[in-house]
């Protein structure tokens, strides 16, 4: 397993900041996106990468995943290629608040796991002066 290093979650106030880059397809990995009592899970499915060839960005309860998966060079010609390659982006909103100073990522197996803690309920107690 591979942490995603912090720096590689990035907090964007506007979504102008996000810079697409240039490809002829761009295309969409499998993702699940699922809610423990604690937090909201993204797993998204990209075999074949390095923690280095993904960007994370939250803003404005959205967490959006893009990167781009190189494809090998082979000598032949591909009968079929069916396993997309290139730049590829999704997007998730999240139904609730959450702590994005607290929100972490990691690479394992194939899969690049966001886990975004939810912000958790203050229990005030009414005291008399």
């Amino acid at each position: 397993m591979v942490r995603i290093d912090k720096k590689q979650i990035i907090l964007i106030s506007n979504f102008a900041d996000i810079k697409p880059k240039k490809s002829y397809q761009i295309w969409q990995p499998a993702a699940d996106f699922f809610e423990t009592q604690e937090n909201f899970i993204v797993k998204v499915e990209a075999a074949g990468m390095q923690e280095e060839d993904f960007s994370i960005n939250y803003s404005k309860k959205t967490l959006w995943i893009s990167g781009f998966r190189s494809a090998e060079e082979k000598d032949g010609s591909y009968h079929r290629m069916e396993i997309p390659y290139g730049d590829f982006s999704t997007n998730t909103n999240i139904p609730a608040d959450i702590d994005s100073d607290q929100i972490e990522a990691y690479y394992d197996k194939g899969f690049l796991t966001v886990i975004l803690p939810k912000i958790k309920p203050v229990s005030l107690k009414i005291t008399e002066d």
